[in-house]
């Protein structure tokens, strides 16, 4: 019996003010594949703090954010056998939070990201499918964008 859990982790939807996402790149990921700024929850942290913490180590401590709100959207996935058995983990199980970035310098955290790039909306589906995205996951996170955008508006241009 399989007995590896899935380990708990925090993704930020990053949207600046002209509507464009900030999709990141692992630096072990394939050269299609982006994602939002997320990672693996500390013992003890909440979804809060793990959201702060990989927001500055990833982007640099000069960004300035807010919290939107939480995401509806949950996604669980499977990590390749050989981080299966380096891990202990079978996956991430991930939640995710709406942010508004407001500035700052985006410094990279090199040693885990390639390249960080603002994506204007009407490309981030096509690109995030091109990576790992089901399109079920990418039609629910477009339905809230779609709604934050109503109701956020005086954020955004």
């Amino acid at each position: 019996m399989d007995t590896q859990v899935y380990r708990a982790s925090v993704a930020g939807i990053i949207v600046n003010q002209n509507k464009e996402f900030l999709l990141t790149q692992l630096n072990i990921s394939k050269k299609e594949e982006y994602d939002f700024v997320k990672g693996g929850m500390d013992i003890g942290e909440n979804e809060i703090e793990t959201l702060n913490r990989e927001i500055k180590e990833e982007l640099g401590k000069n960004i300035d954010f807010e919290i939107i709100q939480r995401s509806d959207v949950f996604i669980i996935y499977e990590w390749p056998e050989d981080l299966k058995k380096n891990s202990g983990y079978r996956g991430q199980a991930r939640v995710s939070y709406w942010i508004f970035y407001k500035g700052g310098n985006i410094k990279l955290a090199k040693k885990e990201l390639k390249k960080a790039n603002w994506v204007a909306e009407e490309n981030v589906k096509e690109m995030l499918k091109k990576g790992h995205f089901p399109d079920l996951i990418l039609e629910n996170i477009w339905k809230e964008w779609l709604q934050i955008k109503k109701q956020k508006a005086h954020l955004f241009n």
